[in-house]
């Protein structure tokens, strides 16, 4: 038999499995960088999943990145349970995924602070977002992966079908509980004691988003066929759950579909789920289409699956380079506009409302902040790779 008609045995396909991690994962580090550069690069300062104040190009572009933080942490979540899978003691994994989750928290209030600002006022405070909360997440795990499986499994179902009952909860009525809250289930600023905080990723439901995916890890051992079946039913029934849901406007979701746009604009509308903090419809529609796309990516070809499975290597160090290559070169395209380097050393928030490019421009910033990262990236992951550093482990 030639080579592409032997059956795959275990040690290949455990390539193809992995492989298939590291290209899911690089596609959607890839995504994640078009909606940076769209935020220091594009005109556009409304709402723009808004289908009364936005184009399809920049609701499309916008609503493709909802896909990365689902993902970034569904996948973390498998990758603990695959170490697990290899011998690796639960104690060790325990110590491991709690400091890393302190080095993803203390880099998100600092180096990616920096990166966001350009700058060390500090003046509204910390910022919890992505990494934050990823990292709080992790440090959660730690403990969960001591429970039994099937309390894990019931933990996240119920986090992430059960948190939107509380959407009703008025929480400027808590009292001293209000920031706790805000850090749990809001989106918003708060402050304690005098002290202003800015939680952008509550908790509630991602750390379920992360235990799910050591759930899933279990599909991820099973041979070959059985795998990719597995996978794409389960993303099948959640994407159908999502279409259910969302058509029925049936719990779920606080922003209510209406049929009440024109054309196309109606479709859009069905995709505008609340994503801060995830909504149950948000999660089904992102999780259901990425499971489903893991089998295909078992047998990837050609060049782009290649350079995504090397970007995928290297996740955290991508991460935190292509936002401050994103900002320098906002900051030049600003003084290119005749702006001042002042009005640049701040938030994409900030920028000056006249400021922006069209969409074409956002894409050919995108491809270049992509090959400006990709090969530093592959120098990093293959330094990774060789170090014997344990301080590597950890970035």
């Amino acid at each position: 038999m030639s080579e592409e008609a032997k059956p795959a045995g275990p040690a290949q396909d455990a390539s193809h499995r992995l492989q298939s991690i590291d290209i899911a994962r690089g596609l959607v580090m890839a995504i994640m960088a078009l909606d940076h550069v769209r935020d220091y690069f594009s005109t556009s300062r409304a709402d723009l999943m808004d289908p009364e104040k936005t184009t399809i190009g920049i609701f499309l572009t916008r609503w493709l990145s909802h896909y990365c933080a689902p993902a970034f942490f569904l996948l973390a979540g498998i990758g603990v349970y695959l170490s697990l899978s290899r011998g690796k003691p639960r104690a060790t994994q325990a110590k491991h995924l709690f400091l890393r989750g302190l080095v993803l928290l203390i880099l998100d209030l600092t180096v990616i602070r920096v990166a966001w600002d350009f700058n060390f006022h500090y003046s509204s405070g910390p910022w919890f977002i992505v990494l934050s909360t990823l990292g709080l997440s992790m440090m959660i795990l730690a403990g969960l992966q001591f429970l039994p499986y099937w309390a894990v499994l019931i933990f996240s179902i119920a986090l992430i079908a059960g948190h939107n009952a509380f959407d009703f909860v008025d929480w400027l009525e808590l009292g001293a509980w209000e920031p706790l809250w805000y850090f749990l289930h809001v989106r918003s600023t708060s402050e304690v004691a005098g002290f202003s905080f800015y939680i952008s990723y509550p908790l509630v439901p991602w750390v379920a988003v992360m235990s799910l995916g050591y759930c899933l890890g279990p599909i991820f051992l099973m041979e070959g066929p059985r795998r990719r079946q597995s996978l794409f039913f389960l993303g099948a029934a959640m994407t159908l759950g999502f279409a259910m849901l969302r058509g029925t406007n049936a719990y779920g979701d606080p922003r209510p579909w209406t049929a009440d746009h024109d054309g196309v604009f109606n479709f859009l509308a069905l995709l505008r789920t609340k994503k801060y903090p995830p909504s149950l419809h948000y999660l089904l529609m992102c999780l259901g289409p990425l499971l489903m796309l893991m089998p295909a990516l078992e047998s990837p070809k050609g060049r782009l699956t290649n350079v995504l499975s090397k970007l995928g290597r290297a996740p955290l160090f991508f991460y935190i380079l292509h936002i401050y290559v994103a900002h320098a070169l906002a900051v030049l395209a600003g003084a290119y506009r005749g702006y001042s380097l002042r009005e640049f050393l701040v938030p994409y928030t900030s920028l000056p409302e006249d400021y922006g490019f069209r969409l074409p421009v956002v894409y050919a910033v995108w491809l270049l902040v992509l090959a400006v990262c990709y090969p530093a990236c592959v120098w990093f992951a293959d330094l990774k790779r060789r170090s014997k550093s344990k301080w590597l482990a950890y970035l």
